[in-house]
């Protein structure tokens, strides 16, 4: 509740939006840093999202664990949201082989830490500023670094 007693929740699809934002940002933003290599399995990202959308409903049936309740999600995210921001990069680019280059990883990393962690949780009371979701967030880019580049190498 705000100072006149007005509710602070953030309705899902208000969450979504800023979701999307964060990717339009990604996308449009640091539209000219990309290189062309190939990226990893498209597979192992959907595990990603089923996971993250299992955890979810799980939730709702308060059927979890502390850990999934508290950083799962965050863990999950940055990988997911990288990944759809290259598969869209690729189609409005129409370059099959592109792959987000490490500053546009340092960006979407930031992008999330500031607007989940720092700007949203001043806004929405029912959000939460948590230091350890900042630390889920980087493991969660390193992760996306790692396997987004094990399959092709940095051609020379």
């Amino acid at each position: 509740m705000d100072i006149a007693g007005n509710s602070l929740y953030c309705p899902p699809n208000l969450l979504c939006f800023h979701v999307c934002h964060f990717c339009h940002f990604v996308v449009c933003g640091m539209g000219g840093r990309v290189k062309n290599r190939t990226s990893l399995y498209p597979l192992l990202f959907a595990v990603f999202a089923l996971v993250f959308a299992a955890n979810y409903i799980l939730q709702q049936f308060e059927i979890s664990s502390n850990f999934s309740r508290n950083y799962l999600d965050d863990l999950l995210a940055m990988p997911v949201i990288l990944y759809l921001a290259q598969v869209l990069m690729r189609w409005i680019y129409r370059t099959p082989e592109l792959v987000l280059d490490n500053l546009m990883l340092l960006y979407g990393f930031l992008m999330a830490s500031l607007s989940f962690e720092w700007i949203l949780p001043k806004y929405y009371m029912h959000l939460t500023a948590d230091f350890w979701d900042v630390i889920c967030y980087a493991i969660g880019t390193l992760a996306f670094f790692i396997l987004n580049r094990a399959r092709h190498k940095e051609p020379k």
